[in-house]
């Protein structure tokens, strides 16, 4: 994974890039104060298609708010229309790596658990 400093609707914010992952992932909690401050911002109840990775119909999936960001800037970089699904941190499960223990935390503290030490 790589960590980059993104800027969305004139603030920072960390991001991860994890080019394994099929979606971008954000926090419930940071998608709540987009869709509050900007109401136009399109947006839904649940994960499909791509951003709906683990295809449980009664899980954090299912209760996220999908959104489109109308542009993200990463330095001289602009990206229009991005898709993300503000998801709750406490879930979903993070799956262990081959050969170890179950991952405790939730995914935000749990990704890099994932990755396999070099």
């Amino acid at each position: 994974m790589i960590s980059i400093t993104g800027d969305i609707d004139g603030r920072p914010y960390a991001l991860a890039i994890d080019t394994g992952s099929a979606y971008s992932w954000v926090r419930e909690d940071v998608a709540e104060q987009w869709t509050k401050a900007h109401p136009e911002w399109k947006r839904g109840t649940g994960a499909v298609g791509e951003a709906n990775m683990q295809t449980r119909t009664d899980g954090a999936e299912a209760r996220a708010t999908i959104l489109r960001l109308p542009e993200i800037k990463l330095g001289s970089l602009s990206l229009k229309q991005i898709g993300a699904l503000g998801i709750a941190p406490e879930a979903p499960p993070i799956p262990p790596a081959p050969g170890q223990s179950k991952v405790q935390g939730n995914f935000s503290t749990g990704i890099p658990k994932r990755l396999p030490s070099l």
